[in-house]
């Protein structure tokens, strides 16, 4: 085992490797309950908007969490616009019969690699003194959100507030203070 690694499903993977590698690797070790779509043309989109959400709405949000001033509204900035393009996805796509984005009711590739917005996002907005989501601008988005919440094999692992305001304040006080000393 190499430090920084962290132990999934009996696996060893490094804390390096991004949310959609793992989730690919579940999806193609265990193939009965695919996560991919299994259309050639959906699986292509599935991962276009997994890559947009990791470029657009999660690496931007650990940015503005880590910076302030101009930089911080930089990325808040780029932040709201990839929230609109969210937006606009969810209202193409979820209606009262398709919950999430994977199809239906079932949970996909890309409620999995967005799922951490549910927990985190506001927790960060808090800490990080920004506001990025807002139930007015984004209905259909915070419809999904609160469906993702309560998904049975997904809600038991949603982390509680605190601990999340205590280890993000930890994060933001961690490089802020890296960026000062140098």
């Amino acid at each position: 085992m190499a430090s920084g690694s962290v132990m999934l499903l009996g696996f060893w993977f490094s804390g390096f490797v991004k949310r959609v590698v793992i989730i690919e690797y579940i999806d193609e070790t265990w193939k009965r309950n695919p996560i991919l779509p299994q259309d050639p043309y959906e699986r292509a989109m599935a991962r276009f908007w997994a890559n947009f959400i990791e470029q657009k709405v999660t690496e931007p949000t650990r940015e503005a969490l880590v910076s302030q001033g101009e930089q911080q509204e930089k990325k808040v900035k780029e932040l709201k616009e990839a929230m609109e393009v969210v937006e606009g996805e969810a209202k193409a796509k979820l209606n009262d019969k398709t919950l999430f984005f994977g199809g239906g009711n079932g949970v996909g590739y890309v409620d999995f690699v967005l799922g951490w917005t549910c927990n985190w996002m506001e927790t960060i907005e808090e800490v990080g003194g920004f506001k990025v989501l807002d139930p007015e601008s984004q209905p259909q988005f915070h419809k999904w959100m609160a469906n993702f919440r309560e998904v049975p094999f997904i809600k038991p692992t949603l982390e509680p507030k605190e601990k999340l305001v205590e280890f993000f304040r930890m994060v933001r006080q961690d490089r802020l203070g890296l960026v000062a000393n140098k």
